[in-house]
């Protein structure tokens, strides 16, 4: 027969490993719940949080924009110079249109003097490809405009190019004033100069220059 008192030990005994064992299980509970919401956490920062590829490549599409902006903004000092180092080329084209092309590389002196003429002595029949002057010159001029200007001096046959045969004094160009006109389009410059050949000044003439955006400005029309 158990005593009173061996059975009030027994069950104290129960009592205590009883809230032993809900103390552990509520320690595990708090356990697993930081453990858990650490892991949400994490979670929730690792899908918020922009990763470097995305801070570079925004960095990249600031870059570009400013890049742009200062690529595409007309300077007018940037476009006389433009124009004056044009009207230099046109002018050395236009009193030896030969060469000019020697002066890019397009064929040497040899070469021309090896070139078959027309039968009126005006043109020399080259092998230089018409479309690499073209391009050439795309440095300062449209496309179109080349071909408006040089009608005269190079002319496209079945590719290849025939050279005026021209050799005379050349035009220098002196820049006198220029200033900008108001436009709603493309920017134009009013520009008055006074050329000089053979010793002699001309009278001072204003031309209207107008430019265009490619991958830079360049001219597209002069009247």
């Amino acid at each position: 027969m158990v005593s009173k008192e061996s059975k009030e030990n027994k069950e104290s005994s129960e009592d205590i490993e009883n809230a032993e064992f809900i103390k552990i299980n509520l320690t595990t509970i708090v356990i697993l719940i930081i453990v858990l919401g650490l892991i949400v956490g994490i979670g929730i920062y690792m899908y918020l949080k922009p990763s470097s590829n995305n801070i570079n490549v925004a960095k990249n599409d600031i870059k570009n924009i400013n890049q742009n902006t200062v690529a595409t903004e007309f300077d007018e000092e940037t476009a006389i110079t433009l124009l004056k180092d044009y009207l230099e080329i046109k002018a050395t084209a236009m009193a030896n249109p030969q060469s000019l092309l020697e002066t890019y590389g397009f064929a040497t002196n040899q070469q021309f003097l090896n070139y078959e003429k027309t039968s009126d002595d005006t043109f020399i029949k080259t092998d230089i490809m018409y479309e690499n002057i073209r391009n050439n010159l795309q440095e300062y001029i449209t496309k179109d405009l080349f071909v408006n200007e040089f009608k005269n001096i190079y002319k496209l046959s079945n590719g290849v190019t025939h050279v005026a045969n021209i050799n005379q004094a050349k035009e220098t160009y002196n820049v006198v004033r220029y200033e900008r006109e108001e436009t709603k389009t493309k920017p134009v410059m009013r520009v008055w100069c006074t050329t000089i050949k053979d010793g002699n000044q001309s009278a001072e003439k204003n031309m209207k220059v107008e430019y265009t955006f490619t991958n830079k400005w360049i001219i597209s029309d002069i009247k």
